[in-house]
């Protein structure tokens, strides 16, 4: 993915899922993507290979956006979700092989349309 192809991509409101492996700065620019601001994102942030993601992300989108971070891979962070699952592939549904670095997600709804939630 590259910002013209993200640009191409959104239309109107949309969401995004975003796993870049540590580009998700370079892509999730509201000045190079226009429309961001009426989308939704789901980011992985990987602060392992760059500390300054997290807060670069949230001061991009906080006055567009309203968000919260998931850190790990704690199953009471998807309680509904997991419910369908039986006890013993509830941990198999959330894993991520990674080797000791915690996983980050970010949250991110657009204002423009919390009232829609």
């Amino acid at each position: 993915c590259t910002t013209s192809s993200l640009q191409a991509a959104v239309s109107g409101r949309s969401l995004i899922v975003c796993d870049a492996e540590g580009c998700e700065a370079e892509l999730l620019d509201p000045v190079l993507v226009k429309g961001l601001e009426d989308c939704d994102l789901i980011v992985e942030l990987h602060p392992f290979i760059n500390t300054s993601i997290p807060a670069l992300i949230e001061d991009r989108f906080r006055q567009t956006h309203a968000g919260f971070l998931i850190h790990g891979r704690d199953g009471a962070h998807f309680p509904a979700e997991l419910k369908t699952f039986k006890w013993f592939d509830r941990p198999l549904a959330i894993y991520e092989e990674r080797s000791g670095e915690e996983a980050v997600w970010q949250v991110l709804r657009s204002k423009r349309h919390l009232e829609a939630y």
